[in-house]
């Protein structure tokens, strides 16, 4: 009873120490990068390129102020992902200000062989772009935020 007793704990420390801080010592961390380039004038094109695994799953997002313009699905594929061209209802986008994101989705929807690279909650992911899931805040994510205007 006393050693059942025992592995019961150990298994419950175990999982409090798995939640607080994930470690796996062995497996490289990833330091994410993503270089963009912003074309076709007003109704824009992202062309990227990142060291980040492919299969990587992400979400590019275009507003002009508050309004969300367009919200397009990514994948890395070999080293490179493309969104849009975006367009406002098939016209091209007014002049003006845009905030355009990309955010990775949480490691835990992204496919096996990327979690393998990343980590199950991402903490393999390192460096200036990597942050804290705004709901999930036990998951590490890749964020980049552009301000791009338009003319």
């Amino acid at each position: 009873m006393e050693l059942f007793r025992k592995l019961i704990l150990a298994c419950l420390l175990c999982l409090l120490v798995e939640e607080q801080a994930p470690c796996m010592p062995s497996a490289p961390t990833i330091n994410a990068q993503i270089s963009v380039m912003v074309g076709g004038g007003r109704k824009p094109v992202i062309l990227g390129s990142t060291n980040l695994p492919d299969g990587l799953e992400a979400v590019m997002t275009v507003y002009h102020g508050r309004r969300l313009m367009a919200e397009e699905r990514v994948v890395i594929e070999e080293g490179n992902f493309q969104a849009g061209p975006f367009s406002d209802g098939g016209n091209p986008y007014p002049a003006g200000i845009y905030t355009m994101s990309l955010e990775s989705e949480i490691s835990q929807l992204q496919p096996e062989k990327v979690q393998a690279v990343i980590g199950h909650n991402g903490e393999l992911l390192r460096g200036p772009l990597v942050g804290k899931h705004s709901l999930f805040h036990f998951e590490r994510i890749v964020r980049l935020q552009l301000t791009v205007i338009i003319q």
